[in-house]
C-alpha cells in the first residue's frame, strides 16, 4: 500500500496500468480510494517498464527463476501487470458447527476469491505459528 520508486499502478476494476511517475499528493489520493494499486509483473517480452527501485526489485525475483523467464519469453507471452492488492467489499462470515467457515464477500473484476482465501490462510497459520512460539 505504499510507493515504490519506479512503481507501476494498476487502475482498479480493468487491466490497465501507468507509470512510472512521481508519487505526488493525488496519486496517493487516489492509492487511499482504491483507485489505483501497486502492481507485479506477469512477466513476458519485452524490457520492465517499471523504474528504478520498483525494477530492481522484479528483476531481482525472476533472477531465481530462469528456466521460468525464459519460458515464458519463448511462449510469447507478452509482459503485463496485475494489482497487488484488491479492495474486498461487503466481508462476512459464518461459522457451522466447529469445522466449516462460511464465507461472503464482494470482488472488484479481475479479482479472484481463490487469492483472498489463500492470504486468509496463510496469515491464520502465521497467526497459529507466532502463537506456538510465544
Amino acid at each position: 500500500n505504499r510507493a515504490l520508486d519506479g512503481e507501476l499502478w494498476a487502475l482498479s476494476g480493468s487491466r490497465a496500468w501507468f507509470g512510472p511517475e512521481p508519487f505526488d499528493a493525488l496519486l496517493e489520493q487516489r492509492l487511499a480510494a482504491f483507485d489505483i494499486a501497486p502492481s507485479d509483473p506477469l512477466w513476458g517480452r519485452g524490457p520492465c517498464p517499471a523504474g528504478t527501485a520498483c525494477a530492481q526489485l522484479e528483476h531481482a525475483a525472476i533472477a531465481e527463476y530462469p528456466d521460468i523467464a525464459g519460458g515464458l519469453d519463448a511462449a510469447g507471452l507478452e509482459h503485463a501487470r496485475r494489482a497487488l492488492r484488491l479492495d474486498l467489499r461487503g466481508m462476512s462470515w459464518h461459522w457451522h458447527g466447529d469445522a466449516a467457515l462460511e464465507l461472503g464477500f464482494t470482488l472488484p473484476a479481475g479479482a479472484y476469491a481463490t487469492a483472498v482465501v489463500q492470504e486468509l490462510l496463510d496469515d491464520a497459520a502465521a497467526q497459529a505459528a507466532l502463537g506456538d512460539a510465544a
